[in-house]
C-alpha cells in the first residue's frame, strides 16, 4: 500500500503448513520502501506480542552506475531496543 511516499507492507491473512491461522496470534510488522536521494531505503521490523521484537534490520541499495560498476553499501545497524 503506498502511504505518504512509502510503499508499506500490510500483512493480510498468513498460515502453516497450508492452514490458515487467526490474525489476533499473527506477529507484527512495520515494514516499508522509499527512495530517497537516488537509493532504495528499506526498514522491517516484525514483533509479537507475546515475545516482543524478534527481527529489526534496515539498509539501503544503490543503483549500478553507467560503466557497469556498482557501489556496496553496508546496511545500517539498528540497536536493539531491549538494549539499555
Amino acid at each position: 500500500m503506498a502511504e505518504g511516499g512509502q510503499l508499506r507492507l500490510i500483512l493480510r491473512r498468513w498460515s502453516i503448513l497450508g492452514l490458515p491461522l487467526p490474525m489476533w496470534l499473527c506477529p507484527r510488522s512495520t515494514s516499508f520502501e522509499t527512495v530517497e536521494d537516488g537509493k532504495f531505503r528499506f526498514h522491517v521490523e516484525i514483533s509479537h506480542p507475546l515475545t516482543g521484537l524478534i527481527v529489526r534490520y534496515r539498509g539501503w541499495l544503490k543503483p549500478v552506475g553507467s560503466q557497469g560498476s556498482s557501489e556496496i553499501v553496508s546496511p545500517a545497524v539498528l540497536p536493539s531496543s531491549r538494549q539499555p
